[in-house]
């Protein structure tokens, strides 16, 4: 094996790759992308486990104790996702007879919410943060839209204006 593999293995194994892993997680999950927040998690546990070098049994309990809590988070993320997207609905459809507002309703039965919540249980820390920080995401994000805009378009159009053969 070359020096340079050994290194990509070495970095893939360390305390920063976990840091990026995590924040991977949390945008992936921000973005509601959860097959690849899962993906990442999966990588993330593989990470912790060649890093930490874990006993088989203590990983066992582990894993018996991430489900426990990930049932729990599961559990209260589902009661504030109804409860917010009942709002919402209500807020959209205000007729209560409406066919759209009550397909919209049945939509949200957790039969109709497998996925998310099996994600919710094996994602519990990603989908946890991300409930913390949203708002900052969403902050950063209309940031970027609203303020830094120009500065990106600005950038662009000294940069692409004069090949193009458009000059101001």
């Amino acid at each position: 094996m070359s020096v340079l593999s050994l290194l990509v293995i070495e970095y893939l194994v360390s305390v920063p790759a976990l840091i990026v892993l995590c924040m991977l997680g949390i945008w992936a999950e921000h973005a509601s992308n959860r097959k690849t927040a899962l993906l990442i998690g999966l990588g993330t546990i593989y990470v912790t486990y060649k890093f930490i070098g874990a006993d088989v049994r203590d990983i066992v309990w582990y894993i018996v104790g991430y489900a426990a809590i990930g049932m729990a988070w599961s559990v209260w993320r589902y009661r504030r996702f109804v409860s917010d997207e009942v709002e919402r609905i209500v807020s959209k459809w205000p007729e209560v007879d409406s066919h759209i507002r009550i397909s919209a309703l049945e939509n949200l039965h957790p039969k109709n919410k497998t996925s998310e919540l099996v994600s919710w249980i094996l994602i519990w820390p990603f989908s946890f943060v991300e409930n913390a920080i949203g708002d900052l995401i969403n902050a950063v994000e209309v940031f970027v839209k609203t303020y830094a805009r120009k500065l990106y378009e600005s950038t662009y159009h000294s940069l692409v204006d004069g090949v193009m053969g458009n000059k101001k």
